[in-house]
C-alpha cells in the first residue's frame, strides 16, 4: 500500500450503486460488541471456541481498501 507524506490527496468514500453512502464505521461497531459477547460466552462457558470466534469477529475488516474505477 503507498502512503503519501503530501497534502495532495482526497478522502475517498464508499457508496452503493444508488450513490448511498455505506456505513462502514457502524458495522465495525456492532462487530466489536459482538465480540465482546462472545468473549463473555467464553468466560461463562469455559469453551474456547467462543474467544476463537470472538477474535476473528475483532479482526475483521480492519483495514478498508478501494479500487478506483474509471
Amino acid at each position: 500500500m503507498l502512503y503519501s507524506s503530501e497534502s495532495n490527496y482526497s478522502i475517498l468514500e464508499d457508496k452503493t450503486a444508488t450513490g448511498k453512502k455505506r456505513d462502514w464505521r457502524g458495522k465495525k461497531v456492532r462487530s466489536s460488541l459482538m465480540a465482546a459477547h462472545y468473549e463473555g460466552l467464553e468466560k461463562r462457558t469455559g469453551a474456547p471456541y467462543y474467544g476463537k470466534k470472538a477474535e476473528k469477529v475483532c479482526d475483521c475488516a480492519e483495514c478498508l481498501a478501494f479500487r478506483r474505477d474509471n
